[in-house]
């Protein structure tokens, strides 16, 4: 897929939710159809797996703006 879209960065697909789990992401029961979903989540994260910043949410509709996203970026870099 990064390949195909032209980005240097990794994606993660969490169809169990492992990953999910280990951010204490999921929602149980979240899923309208039944089951559970992963909460609305954006993760930076370094090279060696630390998380730099972070923003949860319940709500999905409610996400970062990419310059908050950017400012955080740059504060991790040391910019």
């Amino acid at each position: 897929m990064q390949d195909k879209v032209g980005i240097e960065f990794g994606l993660v697909s969490d169809q169990q939710l492992k990953l999910a789990d280990q951010f204490g992401l999921r929602h149980p029961g979240g899923n309208p159809a039944g089951g559970d979903i992963a909460r609305s989540a954006t993760v930076l994260v370094s090279r060696d797996g630390g998380v730099l910043w972070s923003h949860y949410t319940d709500n999905y509709r409610l996400r970062p703006r990419p310059n908050d996203i950017l400012e955080a970026t740059k504060a991790a870099m040391g910019r």
